[in-house]
């Protein structure tokens, strides 16, 4: 039965850039907040400003929730195949092909 290798090590340091994208993601979402916080009334009612910071920190929540996700999944994902490598066993490795799809 042919089977991937994964690389645990590679994974690993896939989840820790997704993670400081998450981390910079939140951060710029703060930013946002503390501008949008900080600006006057008239300021922010011109050319929709609030609106448009509204928008972006709404896009920056979505994005830093997606790559929470990710570092879930490649935490999961890294944990298994670990597990896996260390109980062998053809039927465990495809136990968790058949959950990956």
């Amino acid at each position: 039965m042919p089977y991937i290798k994964v690389n645990t090590l590679q994974i690993e340091s896939m989840r820790e850039e997704a993670k400081k994208a998450e981390m910079a993601a939140k951060d710029a979402y703060s930013v946002v907040a503390e501008v949008k916080r900080r600006l006057d009334w008239k300021v922010s009612s011109k050319s929709n400003i609030d609106s448009t910071l509204s928008k972006i920190s709404r896009k920056l929540s979505d994005n830093s929730g997606r790559f929470r996700n990710t570092v879930n999944f490649l935490d999961y994902a890294s944990g298994e195949y670990s597990r896996v490598e260390k109980n062998g066993g053809e039927k465990k490795r495809f136990d968790l092909m058949a959950k990956a799809v």
